[in-house]
């Protein structure tokens, strides 16, 4: 499953949203970054900077840099028992989300028990949204910034690749 967020992150780059959002969002994150069973990963506008600029490909370079930054937020379930209570209300503040701003839901893979949902809006800046829901996590991966239209046509053709 891991492998599959890796995959759809990688390729999700490329697709638009809007930036009016990010705010409530890093609020969400920022709620449950704070509770101990929860995992989090932010990686900063200064770090994908670097990334953007240790890749000699053009195409990986201009998608590195319209992403400005990375949260990720994971709850293990079955580590402790009140983690079931704490992923219901993560997956109700995010809806709300959703909801509110009307992300749109462009992609959804179920894999057995697993499944991924990515919600975008149909604009040129934001957020880009992934739920991810399994019986052994429940994550949720905002990234955040300014993705062209340019990059989303590269993206559906399969013309970026990281090697």
């Amino acid at each position: 499953m891991k492998r599959i967020i890796t995959t759809i992150i990688l390729i999700s780059i490329s697709f638009p949203s809007l930036f009016s959002q990010s705010k409530e969002i890093k609020d969400v994150f920022e709620k449950y970054e704070k509770k101990k069973s929860v995992e989090s990963v932010y990686v900063s506008p200064f770090l994908m900077g670097i990334a953007g600029g240790m890749t000699k490909n053009s195409q990986e370079k201009e998608w590195l840099s319209s992403i400005r930054e990375i949260r990720i937020l994971t709850i293990t379930p079955s580590e402790h028992e009140n983690n079931l209570a704490l992923v219901q209300q993560l997956r109700t503040d995010m809806d709300e989300v959703i909801n509110k701003y009307q992300f749109e839901k462009a992609l959804k893979v179920k894999d057995g028990e697993d499944e991924i949902e990515m919600y975008v809006i149909k604009e040129s800046k934001g957020v880009i949204l992934f739920l991810n829901n399994s019986p052994d996590e429940f994550s949720v991966i905002a990234m955040f910034g300014d993705i062209s239209e340019k990059i989303l046509k590269s993206v559906m053709k399969g013309g970026v690749n990281f090697n």
